[in-house]
């Protein structure tokens, strides 16, 4: 089986490969999420900043394949003199995002 590359959005990337140990049938999925795209892509919907980013990821998924893991990758923000809480939001999300098992949080800094 071919290992592909499926971008689903600007914001959402999804690896399928084979998955070990079982059938040839069945896939692995990896999921590959730019968190700030993403966050710039619901900000409107409030609703949607605490995303259940496994069900998201899920829903992408062919059934008969897996969901083997998801990165999530993001820049930790500053505050700013208009939003001093920003960095405490950011971080009970991804604190949020680390707890789930099959999910990796990848940060870097802003420049």
């Amino acid at each position: 089986m071919f290992s592909q590359i499926l971008r689903v959005s600007p914001t959402f990337v999804l690896y399928c490969g084979p998955l070990r140990g079982y059938s040839q049938a069945m896939g692995r999925v990896h999921a590959y999420v730019d968190g700030f795209n993403l966050y710039y892509a619901i900000r409107g919907w409030k609703h949607l900043k605490w995303l259940d980013i496994r069900a998201f990821a899920e829903a992408f998924v062919d059934p008969g394949d897996a969901l083997a893991h998801i990165y999530y990758f993001t820049a930790m923000v500053r505050p700013t003199e208009s939003d001093p809480d920003k960095p405490k939001r950011q971080i009970a999300y991804v604190n949020a995002l680390e707890s789930l098992s099959r999910v990796s949080v990848v940060t870097g800094t802003p420049p």
